[in-house]
């Protein structure tokens, strides 16, 4: 083989390496964020009793498993809407159908959450409902706005606080 030849292959074989290392490296930065929120809430939970501790893991497993159907649905919706914007002519009364659809599912779920909140609250003390309500505040939903990584800054305009 000539040198040319040699040299394309092995420059080739570094591209492709690099290319598989960023895309490994891009799809496991979507899991770090919930793995690091999964971390936050342990360590958080460690300073409750033992049977407050279960009874929050307890309620989040419940609260997961009630709002498993309507998150199916709103994953359904959000690719209804995106189908209907990406259609040939845009259809405005199926896509304000289809959004107004999503934000009661958002309602629904939310109301689910505030139950369980609710009901979890009522069986704490003061101090723990403390450690519940800083599990709450480190929970930010900025990572839903930017799905890169999370040190990277967001792209203009979703740095920013909103106008009003």
């Amino acid at each position: 083989m000539s040198n040319k030849i040699k040299i394309l292959l092995t420059a080739s074989l570094v591209l492709n390496i690099l290319l598989i290392g960023i895309s490994i490296g891009q799809v496991s930065g979507k899991y770090m964020i919930k793995r690091q929120f999964r971390a936050d809430f342990k360590n958080s939970i460690q300073n409750l009793p033992e049977e407050k501790a279960s009874l929050v893991k307890k309620t989040m497993r419940n609260l997961h498993k009630e709002t498993k159907k309507t998150r199916k649905e709103i994953k359904k919706t959000r690719k209804n809407i995106y189908k209907i914007i990406t259609a040939p002519s845009f259809n405005e009364a199926a896509y304000d159908k289809e959004v107004q659809k999503l934000d009661e599912l958002h309602g629904e779920i939310m109301g689910y959450f505030s139950n369980a909140t609710k009901d979890l609250a009522s069986q704490l003390d003061q101090d723990e409902r403390k450690v519940i309500a800083e599990i709450l505040k480190q929970r930010d939903f900025k990572h839903r706005r930017h799905h890169g990584h999370r040190f990277n800054k967001p792209p203009p305009g979703l740095d920013q606080p909103p106008p009003f």
